[in-house]
Parts: structure tokens; C-alpha cells; sequence
């Protein structure tokens, strides 16, 4: 009996000492996303995912910016989602001073091993030059105008990020994906795989908020790729995990812009004196450095402006 005793005064003790003791902190972090529709990625009218599948193998833009439009026009307060073609299509009107036709020779891409089928198309009216990446330069004015084009009078611009004394163009980049979608709350237009996809950034979770921190500590974001198949409601299949310090290198990798035929290759592929280039980037400011060898984002901001003018950022 006193053994008992003995016992049950000792869970005694040792329960009034555990409840005294402070309470381990939980680990701190802070969630800035697109948060229209409680950042479920889906449209309020129908339910349905804002981002479908590409419906062909080149059509990564045409995805991204057809689920990027619904998102604006939605929180603007118009519910008018344009269809992939109709992206595919616009991508080869005439918008903004590099507008003139460029390059739009015949070619076929996908099949094969690709586990995709072949598609055969004129290269893109906008393109800067004979690259086959995702072009940075389409993408920014298809947001930009099928905004405004229905009274949504948002800026959208190129941020092309590169290595600095202080900061690698990763740091940067990533930092200010981080900021914009933390003020703006709507996506960020993100050029992965050498230049060769696009994606939309919809997620970002760092240790304090990007808006009273820029270099925030970040440990991961959330990306929608239009490659992959959205699934099933609630249509989170193509939601991928990128974390800060791993997503520089490896798998859909944010890297340099260095893309030609489908590999990957050295900046700058517009050379000064290459007939491939647009004037744009063989003269003038842009001379040989548009963005090849750099890291490449479509961001909204408070310019009011329109996105022929590209900014160039490093530190």
C-alpha cells in the first residue's frame, strides 16, 4: 500500500511540474497565395478548376494564361473565361511595339517519346527569336490585355532577374515572387526548365511576411503546372511543391532562360548580329540579353503601364 501511495504521489509531482513547465513555441510561418475563392485554385460561379491540362504539348501559355485571365476577371468581378485556343489564338495578333511578325516559320513539336502528339504550327507571332521556350514576351501581354481588355486595369511586366554582387538571380527572383504574390494575391507567371515551361505560382510560405520583410526566410511554394492532369474535385493534382532550396536545381528546375530546339542551350541564342532576333534584342538596350541566361517571371505591379518595356533587376 505504501509503494502505491509512493507512486501515486509521484505522478502528482510530475504532472504539477509538467504543467508549469512554458509551452514549447510552435513553429512560426506565415501563407501569402492567390486567395480568391479561399485559395482553393477553383472558380466560385461553377466550382470548377480555374486551370486545366494543355491541351496540346506546346500549349503551357496558352494554360497558364487562360487560367490566369479567368482568376482577374473573376475578382474584378466579370465571369468570362476565355478557352485554351482562344489564348493560342490572341498569341498571334498584333499587341505592343514588338508586335511585327518574327520567326513564324512551320515547325512540329511532341510526339515521339514525348508521350504527347505531334503538333505542327507557325512559331508564335510575338516571339523574340528562334527559341522554343515558353515566350515571356506573349505571356505578359496576354495577361495584360485580356485584363484590361474588360475594364480590369491591372500592369503586368517581364521581371527578368539576374546575378548580382549581393544577391543570384534565384534570390532575387524568388524573393519577389514571394512579395507580389503577397500584395497582390493573384498568381505569378513563372519560366521553369531552362525556359521551357510555364507555370503559375500560387503559394508561397515563409518565416514573416514578404511585405514587412522582402528577404523573408522562404521555405516553400505551390505552383500549378499546366502539364499535369488537375485531377479530380477538388482538382489538386497539378498543385506541386517547390522548396526554396532545392527548386533552383532539380526537377521543373527555376533556372536561367536558355532554351533552342528543345534543350537546353547557352545564352545569349541572340547574338547581336543573328537574323534569328528581333530587333529588340539585337540593338538597343536589349542588345544580346532579352532574358537568355536569366531568371524570367511575369509579375503584376503598380506601373500603369503596358509590358513592351522589360525590367531588368539585380543587386
Amino acid at each position: 500500500m505504501r509503494h502505491i501511495r509512493r507512486l501515486a504521489a509521484a505522478i502528482v509531482v510530475a504532472f504539477v511540474v509538467i504543467a508549469t513547465q512554458p509551452p514549447t513555441p510552435a513553429y512560426a510561418y506565415v501563407e501569402s497565395y492567390a486567395s480568391y475563392n479561399g485559395g482553393t485554385f477553383r472558380r466560385a460561379p461553377d466550382d470548377a478548376p480555374l486551370m486545366r491540362q494543355q491541351i496540346q504539348y506546346v500549349w503551357c501559355v496558352a494554360s497558364a494564361t487562360q487560367a490566369w485571365v479567368d482568376y482577374v476577371r473573376l475578382v474584378g468581378g466579370v465571369n468570362s473565361r476565355p478557352q485554351q485556343s482562344d489564348m493560342w489564338w490572341w498569341f498571334d495578333q498584333v499587341a505592343g511595339a514588338w508586335a511585327p511578325g518574327y520567326n513564324t516559320d512551320w515547325i512540329t513539336r511532341g510526339g515521339g517519346g514525348t508521350g504527347w502528339p505531334s503538333f505542327s504550327y507557325f512559331r508564335r507571332y510575338h516571339n523574340v527569336s528562334k527559341d522554343d521556350g515558353a515566350d515571356p514576351y506573349t505571356a505578359a501581354w496576354a495577361i495584360h490585355y485580356n485584363a484590361n481588355n474588360v475594364g480590369v486595369a491591372n500592369s503586368y511586366h517581364i521581371n527578368v532577374y539576374a546575378n548580382g554582387s549581393v544577391k543570384t538571380g534565384y534570390d532575387y527572383a524568388t524573393h519577389g515572387i514571394a512579395w507580389t504574390l503577397a500584395y497582390f494575391q493573384e498568381p505569378v507567371g513563372v519560366i521553369i526548365g531552362d525556359g521551357g515551361h510555364m507555370v503559375l505560382v500560387t503559394y508561397v510560405n515563409t518565416d514573416v511576411s514578404p511585405l514587412s520583410n522582402f528577404w523573408a526566410n522562404i521555405n516553400y511554394f505551390y505552383y500549378r503546372d499546366p502539364l499535369i492532369y488537375e485531377g479530380v474535385y477538388p482538382y489538386t493534382s497539378n498543385k506541386v511543391i517547390a522548396y526554396y532550396s532545392s527548386w533552383g536545381t532539380s526537377g521543373g528546375a527555376f533556372n536561367e532562360y536558355g532554351y533552342n530546339a528543345g534543350v537546353s542551350a547557352t545564352a545569349p541564342n541572340c547574338a547581336p548580329n543573328d537574323s534569328n532576333c528581333r530587333d529588340e534584342a539585337r540593338t538597343g538596350y536589349y542588345i544580346g540579353w532579352a532574358w537568355w541566361g536569366r531568371w524570367v517571371t511575369i509579375e503584376r505591379d503598380l506601373s500603369g503601364t503596358n509590358p513592351d518595356e522589360v525590367y531588368h533587376i539585380t543587386w
